[in-house]
């Protein structure tokens, strides 16, 4: 979910994962920035920008506004300013900011603003860490004032596999599933704008080319998939691994395994595992940073004032959402 907005920012008319705006507020906001293409993210930015709101612009990546005009339908690309990575722009008078990597999903990043050449505001979005955030000289230069951060895991003590780690297993599990005579078809669980750099990696090693589930077939998560994954798809259906969504695809027979990247069915506890389908074999891979890796940002960070989004997952809301990242 979005971070709350900083009040520096809304006197200059910038608003970070928020397209709603008070009816009477004036002056309006002119520049409004998307971290990445998550629905939750995303909220109210049809009914503002289906019609063209003035001369309002919507700062992004290019692979973020390109999933945002897939998703939403009556978008039109004029409303979009594409960013590039570790360049700076200026959305206002007064206002300088970069867009960082977020590591979070593809197109995800931070978004660093500073106001009037003192005042330094750090959004992560939505966030994993990664260690090429050291390597970052113009996030680690730059003094920050102060911090808005992903704290969907903060609870989470325990520690996480790296990226590398989980397409290890991933790799892992599809050589098995391949490899195993009765296995006639491998079906992945594709719901999540996430999985694709895993799915990428698997296409390219294993020269595969994955076909959609019906209920794939003709929607924007679809359409994200063709973006986002390219040549690696085939129209031909009789291909031997299909991208899918469990509740809407998985006929329960043992016949048909899943491979399900995920974070939160790894984290909801024994009693939720215990209804865990025969055929349904999981990956743990997260794309949210957990207490450890908030930790690490924050000590490199050094903000003068640290705001969580105030998000932090109760182990209660897992009934559900096993599938999701």
């Amino acid at each position: 979910m979005p971070c709350p907005q900083d009040d520096l920012l809304q006197s200059r008319h910038i608003q970070v994962d928020k397209f709603s705006v008070a009816k009477g507020t004036e002056p309006p906001v002119q520049a409004f920035f998307l971290t990445h293409a998550h629905i939750d993210h995303m909220r109210d930015l049809k009914a503002n920008f289906a019609e063209r709101r003035g001369s309002a612009k919507i700062f992004a990546t290019r692979v973020t506004a390109r999933l945002a005009l897939i998703t939403i339908q009556g978008l039109e690309p004029e409303v979009f300013r594409v960013v590039e990575y570790h360049q700076p722009f200026h959305p206002v008078p007064g206002v300088t900011a970069w867009a960082f990597p977020a590591y979070h999903c593809d197109g995800s990043c931070m978004f660093l603003f500073e106001v009037d050449g003192r005042i330094r505001i750090l959004y992560t979005g939505d966030f994993r860490w990664n260690p090429q955030i050291r390597e970052n000289n113009l996030l680690m230069g730059f003094r920050i004032d102060r911090l808005y951060y992903d704290d969907f895991f903060d609870e989470v003590t325990e520690p996480f596999p790296t990226y590398a780690e989980s397409l290890a297993e991933f790799r892992q599990r599809f050589v098995e599933l391949h490899m195993a005579p009765q296995v006639r078809r491998i079906f992945i669980h594709a719901s999540i704008l996430g999985v694709e750099p895993l799915l990428r990696e698997l296409a390219d090693e294993f020269g595969l080319r994955y076909s959609l589930s019906d209920s794939l077939h003709d929607t924007w998560r679809g359409r994200q998939l063709e973006y986002l994954l390219e040549h690696r798809l085939t129209c031909d259906n009789s291909s031997p691994v299909v991208l899918g969504i469990t509740k809407l695809d998985d006929t329960d027979q043992a016949s048909q395994p899943w491979l399900i990247p995920t974070c939160t069915y790894f984290l909801c506890g024994d009693e939720h595992k215990q209804f865990r389908k025969a055929h349904h074999i999981y990956v743990k891979f997260c794309t949210h940073a957990n207490r450890q890796e908030n930790t690490h940002l924050k000590v490199l960070i050094a903000a003068r004032k640290v705001n969580p989004c105030g998000e932090a997952v109760q182990r209660l809301t897992c009934q559900d959402k096993a599938a999701s990242a």
